[in-house]
């Protein structure tokens, strides 16, 4: 992946990938960059909770528990997550 493109999906992932499994199978990212893209990823649907918790979006049931699910899974696999303590707050506080 180009630096410039890698820049681009670190500012807005889900416009570059449809799902965390596309970062995954991705064969131009190395694994660091795929759990920094996850870990990011990770940020933003914590921050679109506490924005749907606060009132701040559409309502729209968009399936942001699942793909954040998605996301843990694809941390651990690629052993991000071992030894993480839970977050204690939605954004990851």
């Amino acid at each position: 992946m180009t630096e410039d493109r890698y820049q681009k999906a670190m500012r807005n992932i889900a416009n570059a990938f449809a799902t965390p499994q596309d970062i995954a199978d991705a064969s131009d990212l190395s694994a660091r960059e795929k759990i920094e893209l996850l870990r990011q990823w990770e940020f933003d649907l914590r921050q679109l909770q506490v924005a749907s918790e606060e009132g701040m979006t559409s309502g729209k049931a968009d399936g942001t528990a699942t793909t954040l699910r998605a996301v843990h899974l694809l941390l651990e696999r690629f052993g991000a997550r071992k030894g993480e303590k839970a977050a204690v707050n939605k954004a990851g506080g």
